[in-house]
């Protein structure tokens, strides 16, 4: 219970706890039974005096070699408070500043960091390896810490191969060498069509129009691969939204209406699929249309090579109007969270279910954290839903799979309350 009060104290103050699977309650009372048999086992070592100075997390500070020569010392070391602060403080008041935790997980660093803040110096703490990278990069990052801190390693030992160069004698020589553009080269042009699913924007001569193109594969864009019905890898309705919404921005109008899919997208394999989307024909009301088509990719990583032309698909089309609609000024009103009212949904084999029924997500499609049903009204359903950390949102007005993963929850009203 203590323990557990302890917890919580630090959870209030946002600092991640972590309760320890060990054999025995060290520094604590629970090893009052052995300690007389501990300490006459360490009576018969034999102690060799330190040759670097140690500091005592038994004092807090330097510890004498008589000390350390005595079984009564090793004896309260497993019994006593570690004092782990004030040692940290004896350091700094000595004048040291930097530290680097030997361990194969940072334990200690953040202790130390908050020491260092406490005592208002501008020291640091460097931990030398992490268990979730590789130890030759988080020991090089380690390094590259302590330089900037001022503490530098043999440098001819790290790189006991390489030979410092000799500079030029003479002054140095000023040449021009920046790559003038040519005609013909659009590369300085404004035709990036500012989206990770599509490489380039032409506004038309006529009707206001534009073409956007890209190219898509489960090569280029993994999480791609982990949208999948049966055994069919598909582009995500929801990224046709994501297109249709990015094209109307681009192009300056505000709404996208009565979008319709037409033909699912299929992606086979790794195979490359061309996109083009195509606004155009604007009617008597200042509306235009949008078209979204497709294509096998024809290059050296498809089949499709030589004279064959394959067709283009229409896969989704839409209306584009510069109107606003009500729902852009929708007052936004806190309410509470779970809303009231509401039964939480177990959503652990959730998708284990869907997978049961065909719908294969992968990991960056498996948004849904938690789903609420409404009591009063079942056909109504509440849910949190998130992307992983690591997924590359940068470019997207909203992600694909963040946006098929919200209407995942729809599924769960095909199951009884």
């Amino acid at each position: 219970d203590s323990l557990e009060q302890i917890g919580e104290h630090f959870i209030t103050q946002d600092r991640r706890t972590t309760r320890l699977q060990v054999s025995h309650a060290f520094h604590s009372p629970h090893m009052d039974p052995i300690l007389e048999q501990f300490r006459q086992i360490a009576a018969q070592l034999t102690f060799s005096a330190p040759t670097l100075p140690i500091l005592s997390n038994l004092t807090g500070q330097i510890a004498r070699h008589d000390q350390l020569a005595s079984p009564d010392y090793w004896t309260q070391q497993l019994r006593n408070t570690v004092r782990f602060h004030d040692t940290v403080a004896a350091l700094l008041g000595a004048g040291e500043q930097v530290f680097l935790e030997l361990s194969p997980h940072p334990v200690l660093t953040q202790a130390i960091t908050d020491t260092v803040e406490q005592a208002g110096g501008g020291g640091a703490a460097v931990p030398a390896l992490r268990k979730d990278r590789p130890d030759a990069v988080a020991f090089a990052a380690a390094l590259g810490q302590l330089h900037c801190h001022g503490i530098s390693p043999s440098w001819n030992v790290l790189y006991c191969q390489a030979r410092p160069l000799t500079l030029p004698t003479y002054a140095f020589q000023h040449q021009r060498y920046w790559l003038l553009p040519t005609a013909g080269d659009f590369s300085g042009a404004n035709t990036h069509a500012m989206h990770p699913l599509l490489d380039t924007a032409t506004e038309l001569a006529e009707n206001r129009g534009w073409v956007f193109t890209g190219r898509i594969s489960p090569r280029t864009q993994p999480w791609l691969n982990e949208h999948a019905v049966e055994s069919a890898v598909l582009f995500p309705n929801t990224g046709f939204v994501e297109l249709a919404l990015h094209v109307a921005d681009r192009a300056g109008y505000s709404s996208v209406n009565e979008l319709v899919v037409h033909t699912p997208l299929l992606l086979a394999g790794h195979d490359t699929a061309d996109l083009q989307i195509t606004v155009t024909d604007t009617d008597d009301m200042g509306r235009q249309s949008l078209n979204i088509h497709s294509r096998p990719h024809i290059g050296h990583d498809n089949t499709t090579t030589g004279d064959e032309q394959p067709e283009w698909v229409l896969h989704a089309s839409a209306v584009l109007t510069a109107q606003t609609t009500d729902h852009n000024h929708l007052p936004l009103t806190p309410v509470p969270w779970p809303p009231p009212g509401t039964a939480a949904i177990e959503v652990d084999d959730f998708y284990d279910d869907l997978a049961a029924q065909g719908y294969n997500y992968g990991p960056t499609f498996q948004g849904v954290q938690r789903i609420w049903r409404d009591h009063a009204t079942p056909d109504v359903i509440y849910a949190e839903v998130e992307l992983p950390e690591d997924t590359d949102i940068d470019g997207y007005g909203i992600h694909p799979a963040l946006f098929d993963a919200a209407l995942h929850p729809l599924l769960a009203l095909t199951q009884p309350p």
